[in-house]
């Protein structure tokens, strides 16, 4: 599942359709059907923006608008397992090792792609050969980040116009945050029992989520972990945030959105947690 503040995306793997929803209601809006095989990852960039795309097993990406199909794209060798969008590019990684942007083509990683993130013209790539990839403006790989000991689940570069970070998060159980200058770990953050699968972080904190149930919210600066959520019923998939509250899935099949009031006094958050999508 894919979402911001205002809208989701759900994928049924039986029907190979994706279901868009609106997060206000809770009500059901397009669905989006065409992939000859089940879907394995969906992306938009915002509300605002008129596209959607997918990406499926049947190793295409489609690019979606007002709930039909106007572009399909193929390339890849196996199943399209993640995919970025920002703007008008698009970046998709795939079971074959490949990412795939602008029609480049770009290779190196020794396993499945599971993870990609892009940034003023920068790419990053995790894998399941436990590295990470970072590709420059011309596509080339500039460096290869090794630290984690288990597949990479999931990638964000810094959100500046000029990223000097990248947070990466691994079936090791840890969250890594690396310099892109040096390529080297400058911090190591540990407490989930099992795979990160998901993070997002700005200038002051990062929230994880993982397959032993919970959130995290942490500390960007100190590495400290500041709160642990715990409502879901099975591995958090997906998580996104916003200043006044997060958003998350599972494969329980819910949608969760946590808000919270916090409070400056006492130096503590609240959280109330309300649940807008259940499928059943």
């Amino acid at each position: 599942m894919h979402f911001d503040a205002t809208q989701a995306l759900s994928i049924d793997a039986h029907l190979h359709s994706t279901q868009l929803w609106d997060l206000h209601t809770g009500s059901p809006l397009s669905k989006l059907v065409g992939h000859h095989g089940p879907i394995t990852a969906v992306h938009f960039e915002s509300a605002k923006s008129p596209f959607v795309v997918t990406g499926g097993v049947d190793r295409t990406v489609r690019v979606w608008k007002a709930g039909l199909c106007v572009e399909v794209w193929d390339g890849h060798l196996e199943e399209v397992g993640c995919l970025r969008v920002e703007g008008e590019f698009v970046v998709s990684g795939s079971e074959d090792g490949t990412v795939r942007g602008c029609r480049a083509v770009l290779g190196g990683h020794l396993g499945a792609v599971c993870c990609v993130d892009y940034r003023s013209g920068w790419i990053c790539s995790g894998s399941t050969d436990q590295t990470i990839k970072i590709w420059n403006s011309e596509f080339k790989c500039v460096s290869t980040l090794k630290g984690h000991f288990g597949d990479i689940y999931c990638i964000q570069f810094e959100e500046t116009p000029q990223p000097s970070q990248v947070i990466s998060g691994s079936q090791d159980a840890s969250i890594k945050i690396w310099e892109l200058n040096s390529g080297k770990c400058v911090k190591t953050l540990r407490g989930h029992q099992l795979a990160v699968v998901c993070l997002q972080f700005d200038l002051h904190k990062i929230v994880s989520g993982s397959a032993d149930k919970t959130i995290k919210v942490w500390d960007r600066v100190t590495g400290a972990c500041l709160y642990t959520l715990q409502r879901h019923a099975s591995a958090v998939w997906s998580l996104k945030f916003t200043e006044s509250r997060i958003i998350s899935s599972s494969f329980d099949q819910s949608l969760l959105v946590w808000d919270f009031a916090f409070d400056e006094i006492a130096e503590c958050v609240n959280f109330e947690v309300r649940e807008v999508v259940k499928k059943e």
